[in-house]
């Protein structure tokens, strides 16, 4: 569990107490893995981000503008931001600790839809935010920061972490929502794909036409379908391509356009790479017409 990570009796006696907070312009960034005890928010204002979990395995979470990951207390991450995508990254790192009756999960728990994103078994969970969650944590950073010139936490700063947790639970619980019908997205996706992967596609607009975020759709897909939604891409042209060079005249240069690849030489590359011979080879090997190559 991410929050409150406490024996159940215990509920009624524990708060959140922030350790660590910011709001940080990356024009790039690189560490090492590293782990603390406490549990950790990322979220990108704006620009993109990478991060990897030492989960089970290493998991990299390539979040966009508005997207957001949570991280348990003592899982090895790192942050990634790479000079062409500098991004804005607002983060906190916060634990439970005892309170004297102030503020307590306890009265969270009496919401069935919150007491299951306080139990989730989850050690990471990466949402995308609609707007609130930013709101939400803008106002709470520079809270905080007012609180520390007052050496002091502020009633603001707790009822700002309490809605906080409003926002990402009620995010969670839309995630959960449609990952149930994550077939839905993924047939959509598949559609549009059909449709236009023989033009110059990219992977926003594909997830702009099923209404999901860039990162979202990736790693939906990816779970799907064992491939990434670009990789798709390339081999629903290259079957194209195949079928062109059996059944036609055209020249590999017109086939390389037809199928939706920019040039020959990339056409030529990735065909060689992804079925084990040129297209003159495959053709010669296949084709159903006599085709004299002139480029």
């Amino acid at each position: 569990m991410i929050f409150a990570n406490q024996k159940e009796n215990s509920y009624d006696k524990c708060w959140m107490k922030i350790e660590r907070y910011y709001a940080v312009n990356y024009p790039f960034y690189t560490m090492d893995y590293h782990m603390h005890s406490e549990w950790e928010i990322m979220y990108v204002a704006y620009g993109r981000a990478k991060v990897s979990c030492m989960e089970e395995a290493e998991n990299m979470y390539d979040l966009r503008e508005g997207e957001y990951i949570l991280i348990e207390g003592n899982l090895p991450h790192k942050l990634t931001v790479e000079k062409e995508t500098p991004c804005r990254i607002l983060n906190l790192e916060g634990k439970e600790f005892g309170v004297n009756g102030k503020f307590s999960f306890q009265a969270l728990f009496a919401e069935e839809e919150m007491r299951s994103f306080l139990e989730s078994e989850s050690n990471v969970i990466v949402g995308r935010d609609d707007g609130r969650l930013h709101e939400t944590l803008s106002e709470l950073i520079r809270e905080l920061k007012k609180s520390r010139r007052m050496r002091g936490v502020s009633l603001l700063s707790d009822l700002l972490m309490g809605q906080m947790l409003i926002h990402l639970k009620r995010q969670w619980a839309e995630r959960q929502k449609n990952e149930g019908n994550s077939s839905f997205y993924i047939r959509q996706a598949q559609e549009y794909l059909e449709e236009n992967f023989d033009s110059d596609i990219t992977v926003a607009q594909v997830a702009a036409a099923v209404n999901l975020s860039e990162g979202y759709l990736q790693r939906l897909y990816k779970k799907e379908k064992g491939i990434s939604v670009m990789d798709k891409v390339l081999l629903m042209r290259i079957e194209k391509a195949k079928l062109l060079l059996e059944n036609s005249t055209l020249p590999v240069i017109d086939v390389a356009v037809a199928a939706g690849f920019n040039s020959r030489q990339h056409f030529s590359a990735t065909f060689t790479r992804l079925v084990g011979c040129s297209p003159i080879a495959w053709r010669k090997s296949k084709g159903n017409l006599h085709v004299s190559e002139g480029f």
